[in-house]
């Protein structure tokens, strides 16, 4: 996709950084991974929309905060968590757009 003429700075930092940080992602220490930004997440946080990006922050977080507040739970579930959480949204947004369809919700 090509980027717009007024954006073309932006586009090419965001670029060279997605590539330093995919070269450099590897070749860490394993005892210094945890402090590292994957290049997969940033990239992704780049391109899909603010709320989308808020709500893994805010979740990222309170998963954090579970595991530190009961680790043996949380390394149990916190998967099973998460995944009932991105289910349970997408149910909803298709619930919302189908009762738009039968015009029982109104956009807005």
């Amino acid at each position: 996709m090509p980027c717009p003429p007024a954006h073309e700075a932006a586009c090419s930092s965001a670029a060279n950084v997605g590539v330093v940080l995919a070269v450099i992602e590897d070749p860490v220490p394993k005892h210094l991974k945890k402090y590292t930004l994957s290049s997969t997440t940033a990239g992704i946080a780049f391109v899909i929309p603010a709320w989308n990006t808020i709500s893994m922050l805010i979740g990222g977080f309170l998963g954090w905060v579970f595991a530190k507040l009961h680790a043996q739970k949380a390394k149990r579930y916190s998967r099973a968590i998460a995944a009932a959480f991105i289910a349970g949204e997408s149910h909803v947004a298709v619930l919302v757009a189908a009762l738009m369809a039968a015009n029982l919700l109104q956009a807005g």
